[in-house]
């Protein structure tokens, strides 16, 4: 198979992008709305960017109702803070359930029958559930494309939750991560999720 994406139309091109760029990372963002309630989605147009200073970035395409824009666009634009979560296998349902649209200023975290824990050093909480979470401050807002334009969000990390389970301080003073313990969960098309199986490891050239 053979496709010219010049001559495919949006809707197309993004199906196919979504079925063989995979995995990918799915960024469960957290934003405050208008009514001081939690906005929870889930975004797999994502990932970091930058070290330093350390950004991260997420994708966002137009909203599909009559609203201007998707909340989290909305919420993050004027607040200019959120929290990014990486979700695991455990929170599958709730993750997909977030990806539902609500009335703007309503939250999906009663829905979700998700908790909220308080950061360290930073305004906004997290969702106790997540082993890891991301407190960001806008960075940069870009809008890219012409029809169904998507807005990149840049944010940099201020704050970094890390489950004490999943994360540790090696030998050498590294911070590390063991994926098997988090097993995070990643957006393959459609509704399918693939979660961490086999770990492969290739040392790099010196």
């Amino acid at each position: 198979m053979n496709l010219d994406f010049s001559r495919l139309k949006g809707n197309d091109s993004y199906h196919a992008m979504i079925q063989t760029i995979i995995p990918r990372p799915i960024a469960w963002v957290l934003s405050e709305n208008d009514s001081g309630n939690y906005n929870i989605a889930p975004f797999s147009f994502f990932n970091a960017v930058c070290a330093n200073p350390p950004l991260i970035m997420f994708s966002v395409g137009p909203a599909t109702d009559n609203r201007d824009e998707k909340d989290t666009l909305y919420n993050i634009r004027k607040r200019r803070q959120f929290v990014v979560h990486i979700a695991d296998a455990s929170l599958a349902e709730q993750v997909t359930q977030t990806a539902a649209s609500l009335p703007r200023n309503h939250s999906e975290v009663g829905a979700s029958e998700l908790t909220m824990s308080k950061m360290t050093k930073f305004a906004l909480p997290r969702i106790s559930q997540a082993k890891v979470a991301l407190g960001c401050k806008l960075h940069q807002l870009q809008t890219i494309g012409d029809e169904g334009a998507q807005t990149l969000i840049f944010g940099q990390i201020m704050q970094a939750y890390i489950d004490d389970d999943v994360g540790y301080i090696n030998d050498q003073g590294r911070i590390m991560v063991n994926p098997q313990k988090l097993m995070p969960l990643a957006r393959l098309g459609g509704n399918i999720y693939q979660l961490p199986g086999d770990i492969l490891t290739v040392r790099r050239p010196k």
